[in-house]
């Protein structure tokens, strides 16, 4: 049988009980008022608030957050910010899924002014759940990242196996959801000559531009001759996650190794398709190549990437247009039916599923 304790130890005991059951009463009582102490804000207020006269204010979840200092210093630039502005942002954030980390969530709470009423919060159920068509194309052996957009690294094992990497085991970045050509053997790249015309290669508008040159997928084969290149495409995030390890400042997809890949692609010389058009080299110094997309985002923007002109026509730098990778059809998830190659230069611009070509002054004007 224990005795009893000392009474200077029985009273430090329930000294220190209390004053934990006090702090957590504190923290409970804090979690479930935080909404009563601060104000309370209706839909119709949000949407009163969603230009940068009036303040830019969103929604997420339960908190109403005043984002106008934010956003022009936005990475993504303000045009996809204001998207979402005077309104909920849940379904954006489904769509660039890569916003829910904890730095992220926390610079948001950062803006927090009020709570959302119940009644106009967005229900779980309700929030748009985005799966890649990509997924099931790909070998069961890649490690998948992200599912939406479709992100997924090849293994280091892959990478040492075979100096050429398999199509089904290629790494895979995407940057929105990936596009369906339902009629091949009509799809037709266009090629533009904007240069002086800029404006419509960098806003996309080419409604009034007549293409130079309409090509299908046959005309490529049969009226240019093929040209074979082996190059190795990496993503620039490649490494990153040894990276993370040196420098908490680090973001983004955390790639191991397997972000790069090595691959024959067949298709027409870029150079060839600018002589076609009635271009010479020697007149394009200085101009850019623009490569716009089928992928598009949730403003219905399209992907868009350029390259240096000197880097085209410059005879062994090899830039294709490709219809083919290791001896087949591209590949659905990597650019099915035409993808730009561009060797030794960072993955983003090898722009897949290419559906116009500008030969312009200016860069394009995307994020990417």
């Amino acid at each position: 049988m224990t005795s009893p304790s000392p009474p200077r130890e029985r009273q430090q005991r329930w000294a220190y009980l209390g004053g934990a059951a006090l702090a957590l009463a504190g923290t409970l009582l804090y979690s479930e008022k935080r909404s009563e102490c601060e104000p309370v804000y209706r839909k119709a207020d949000l949407q009163r608030h969603k230009t940068l006269e009036d303040g830019v204010w969103v929604a997420f979840k339960d908190g109403v957050y005043d984002i106008t200092d934010f956003v022009k210093k936005h990475p993504g630039g303000s045009d996809k910010l204001m998207l979402g502005a005077g309104s909920n942002i849940e379904t954006f954030w489904a769509f660039y899924p890569f916003h829910m980390k904890e730095h992220v969530l926390k610079l948001l709470e950062s803006y927090r002014i009020g709570s959302l009423h119940p009644d106009d919060r967005v229900r779980e159920e309700d929030v748009p759940k985005f799966d890649s068509n990509a997924q099931n194309l790909h070998s069961k052996n890649l490690k998948v990242l992200q599912n939406f957009p479709f992100i997924a690294e090849t293994q280091s094992k892959t990478l040492v196996s075979s100096f050429v990497t398999p199509n089904s085991e290629f790494f895979i970045r995407a940057h929105q959801a990936t596009p369906t050509v339902s009629n091949p053997s009509k799809y037709k790249v266009k090629l533009f000559n904007c240069m002086e015309s800029a404006k419509n290669a960098s806003s996309g508008q080419d409604e009034e531009e007549e293409p130079v040159l309409k090509l299908t997928i046959d005309d490529l084969k049969s009226k240019f001759t093929p040209h074979r290149v082996m190059t190795a495409m990496s993503c620039a995030g490649n490494r990153r996650l040894g990276m993370k390890e040196h420098s908490a400042d680090v973001q983004g997809n955390m790639w191991y190794v397997g972000a790069i890949g090595n691959a024959q692609y067949t298709g027409v010389l870029l150079v060839d398709l600018l002589r076609g058009m009635g271009l010479k080299p020697e007149e394009l110094q200085g101009k850019h190549l623009i490569a716009e997309s089928l992928d598009v985002d949730v403003q219905g923007k399209p992907f868009k990437v350029s390259i240096p002109m000197e880097m085209v026509v410059d005879p062994l730098n090899e830039v294709l247009l490709a219809y083919e990778m290791n001896g087949v059809e591209i590949p659905k998830e990597h650019g099915y039916p035409l993808r730009l190659v561009v060797p030794g230069t960072v993955g983003v611009r090898n722009a897949k599923w290419v559906k116009r070509l500008y030969v312009s002054d200016d860069e394009a004007n995307s994020i990417y």
